[in-house]
């Protein structure tokens, strides 16, 4: 609602439907002036997997290969890794946890 120039949205990428639907409601909004509720939707989506990546406290790619992973099994991919290299580390059981309940609960 109030613009912007460009954004960067690499946590995001295990939503990119959330991504491109909120562009399109901001094109349609530009063209028409509707996709207010579409926008706010899609930006709703994000939100939430952004405050539930950040409440688990895992680190962001990390918790972004977990999200990607999950998303894949469901489509029956299930040998994609969730290990990232150095500096990077496994995420502490209780963020893991927490993460995977978010995961397995919310319409992602």
């Amino acid at each position: 609602q109030d613009g912007l120039d460009g954004s960067v949205t690499g946590a995001c990428n295990c939503l990119p439907e959330a991504l491109v639907g909120l562009d399109a409601a901001v094109r349609k909004h530009a063209a028409t002036g509707g996709g207010e509720a579409e926008a706010t939707a899609c930006q709703r989506r994000l939100l939430a997997w952004h405050a539930a990546f950040s409440a688990s406290e895992v680190q962001e790619i990390v918790a972004l290969k977990h999200a990607i992973v999950h998303r894949l099994s469901a489509e029956g991919f299930n040998d994609f890794p969730t290990a990232c290299r150095p500096p990077l580390t496994p995420p502490p059981d209780a963020g893991a946890a927490k993460l995977a309940e978010w995961l397995r609960s919310a319409e992602f």
